[in-house]
């Protein structure tokens, strides 16, 4: 029955969830307490996956699947896969680059803020697939119907929007454990957001206009990476454990490319305050008070 939840299904449910939320804010913590990120960046990568991921993303792909082209590539499983991961890749890394231009211009100071937006748009994330679970399985009527729910809780919630119309799975039911892989998803997902988080920054802080094409084309390129190979994986009926290993991987991934562009900025860009002018170019300013006694204690 729809309103009724088995003893199992509920301890995996609540397990998840609180694994997820003491992840998001013991990390939140660390990077408040330890590295002086500030709050604005973390409430704005909410309203970029609010807005950019389901809003714009969810836009995207109805004006691309409606028409008569979109059809056509609906037809083909691997067009499909592509065209959901390159609006999926474009709206949210093109929504994370304007607001760091613009809503965190007076926050993209340090690197530490840009792991804050991403960490925002993660927890908005998981917010929304608990919400989902929740109206799903506690309910008394269903949102999606059963291949669909299949879709939303199997696939990478960085779908939320995308995937529920086209792509068969199987119609069984959901077993308990499945709801443990999705709390470990989450984790992953929102290290991706960080990763990508980190590089879009870089691009939206860079006063060189060609580094600043090839940051941001690469986080693009990696978030459409991710999310046609999930695509594509659900397709070809892999398991949960393969999906979760395919995200782990690209995690790791991204965190390696955002570390390798993270080192190739000046040495004084991770504790020095960044300003970016209104003619697109950077400035380094001296740290605030509370930074550079905070720095002092800890090379005591």
């Amino acid at each position: 029955m729809r309103g009724q939840v088995s003893l199992p299904t509920a301890l995996c449910v609540t397990i998840s969830g609180i694994g997820c939320a003491a992840a998001t804010i013991a990390s939140a913590l660390v990077l408040r307490r330890r590295y002086h990120a500030r709050r604005l960046p973390f409430w704005v990568g909410g309203g970029v996956m609010l807005l950019f991921s389901i809003g714009l993303g969810a836009a995207l792909r109805w004006l691309l699947l409606t028409t008569a082209a979109g059809r056509a590539v609906a037809s083909s499983v691997w067009l499909y896969a592509a065209c959901i991961g390159l609006t999926a890749g474009v709206s949210e890394e093109l929504g994370r680059f304007a607001a760091v231009r613009t809503a965190l211009r007076r926050c993209a100071d340090r690197v530490p803020n840009a792991l804050m937006l991403g960490l925002g748009h993660g927890a908005a994330e998981m917010s929304a697939l608990f919400l989902l679970i929740l109206i799903q399985r506690l309910g008394r009527f269903s949102v999606v119907g059963a291949g669909q729910d299949a879709i939303l809780l199997l696939g990478a919630s960085q779908q939320l929007a995308g995937w529920l119309e086209l792509l068969p799975v199987s119609q069984q039911s959901i077993s308990p454990e499945v709801y443990l892989w999705i709390g470990l998803e989450q984790l992953s997902a929102t290290a991706v957001h960080m990763a990508l988080s980190v590089i879009v920054w870089a691009a939206a802080a860079s006063g060189h206009p060609g580094r600043r094409r090839r940051y941001l084309s690469l986080a693009i390129l990696l978030h459409t990476a991710i999310d046609a190979i999930s695509v594509l994986l659900l397709h070809y009926g892999m398991s949960i454990r393969v999906l979760e290993f395919n995200l782990m991987l690209f995690a790791c991934l991204c965190m390696v490319f955002a570390y390798a562009i993270w080192s190739t900025l000046p040495a004084h860009t991770n504790r020095y305050a960044l300003a970016l002018l209104p003619s697109g170019g950077s400035v380094y300013l001296p740290p605030p008070p509370e930074v550079r006694e905070a720095e002092n204690q800890n090379h005591l």
